[in-house]
């Protein structure tokens, strides 16, 4: 690459030369980025850039440059807010792309090429707003990208990249009014952005990004039931999910991404099914996700949301086990809940939510004591038992009053007065 950069600027004219170098660049951010070595391919990437734009300056009228520019940019906004978080600049260079493209776009309205990735640029700048919470502009780019993308696939529905356009486009746009509230307009465009990705896996069944985008697609369908109270008709989607995401960590068991969203269903579809109360089939769903949770944070124990499921998952299962009459086994599972969550509250005392967890977790444990009555002649047990709940309802209601005294909450209050008729 040295020795083509040497000759590039010696022989600045020889277009050849010129596209070797841009190549290079390109060819090793993308190594880099492979790599995980996300600065170095930053670096590379803004050398292409910067190379393109070079070129195209001294070739005004250049579409080809000019498209290429628009996709370096691209991957450089990517980069700054996938990947480095750093969301001014990656709108900074969305913005370029997206200009560029309404430019190429305006100078050739019949191609259909320019169109699309225009309507991509819209939904990269719709994102970057939406995560920095300027709801209006993301709705606005979310719209024009929607738009357009819809337009493209009714000209030609049987083109599969005008297809999976749209099919991003809804899941952009569904995934806004469902963190807006709007679960209706949301449902509408999960529903035909997940019948688009349907035809696109079915086409293309060995592809893992269609597999992948369609296991989410089920999984969106089952939470937006879920937040409609439409329990039944949320369970069939996040077995559908599911299915995908175990043949996808089967198929990739190095990405872990899978694995993750494997267990986080599995801890939904066990929610779902003791809320339609078959507790069998939720104690299944909850021991394979503390299964799961249990591995995986084996792998990454500095991680804190894992931590943090790791011990809600022995609260799931202490609740089941309750349900069904197992109260010995249940107050293991809460006994080992509360272990953790202490020793997580222990580092880091000031947490709030962990003072609820806690809360909640000495409020089930003195559930459970004040079940496990022993026959009346077992004086002592009983007595004893007794005890054991009332310590625990005294440790939640300290937390549920320290909670008051930091918020004041009227459920703190609430929880408070209902754990005294306990004690």
């Amino acid at each position: 690459m040295k020795l083509r950069k040497k000759r590039a600027k010696s022989n600045p004219k020889t277009t050849d030369l010129k596209n070797k170098l841009v190549a290079s660049y390109k060819r090793l951010g993308e190594i880099h980025q492979a790599l995980g070595e996300i600065d170095q391919a930053d670096t590379f990437f803004k050398l292409e850039a910067d190379l393109i734009k070079a070129f195209s300056q001294s070739n005004l009228n250049s579409v080809d440059l000019k498209s290429k520019l628009a996709i370096s940019y691209r991957k450089l906004g990517d980069i700054h807010y996938n990947a480095l978080n750093e969301l001014d600049k990656a709108l900074e260079f969305f913005e370029l792309e997206n200009d560029l493209f309404k430019e190429l776009t305006k100078s050739y309205p019949k191609s259909e090429l320019f169109q699309k990735d225009l309507a991509i640029s819209y939904g990269k700048r719709g994102d970057v707003y939406h995560t920095l919470e300027k709801t209006n502009k993301a709705l606005m780019f979310f719209e024009l990208s929607y738009q357009l993308s819809q337009e493209l696939y009714q000209s030609n529905p049987k083109n599969n990249e005008f297809k999976n356009a749209l099919a991003i486009s809804c899941g952009k746009m569904g995934d806004f009014y469902h963190v807006s509230g709007k679960l209706e307009k949301a449902l509408t465009l999960i529903e035909l952005g997940t019948r688009l990705f349907k035809e696109l896996h079915e086409s293309y069944p060995q592809k893992k990004p269609f597999k992948h985008v369609l296991a989410s697609s089920y999984k969106k369908l089952g939470e937006i039931h879920q937040a409609l109270d439409n329990i039944e008709k949320a369970l069939p989607f996040f077995e559908l999910g599911i299915y995908l995401f175990k043949a996808l960590y089967e198929e990739y068991p190095e990405e872990k991404f899978f694995r993750n969203e494997l267990f986080i269903s599995q801890g939904t579809r066990g929610d779902i099914y003791q809320a339609l109360g078959q507790i069998e089939k939720a104690l299944e769903c909850f021991q394979l996700y503390h299964h799961l949770i249990q591995e995986i944070h084996k792998s990454n124990p500095e991680n804190e949301d894992l931590r943090g499921r790791w011990a809600l998952s022995y609260g799931k299962l202490g609740e089941i086990h309750q349900i069904l009459g197992n109260l010995e086994k249940a107050q293991i599972f809460f006994e080992k809940e509360i272990d953790l969550f202490q020793e997580f509250f222990d580092l880091n005392p000031k947490e709030l939510e962990m003072k609820k967890a806690l809360a909640i977790s000495y409020h089930k444990l003195g559930e459970v004591y004040q079940a496990q009555k022993k026959p009346f002649y077992e004086i002592t047990a009983n007595r004893q038992r007794k005890q054991q709940a009332k310590a625990m309802h005294t440790q939640a209601i300290a937390f549920w009053q320290a909670l008051y005294d930091l918020t004041q909450l009227e459920e703190y209050k609430g929880y408070i007065a209902y754990t005294k008729t306990l004690l």
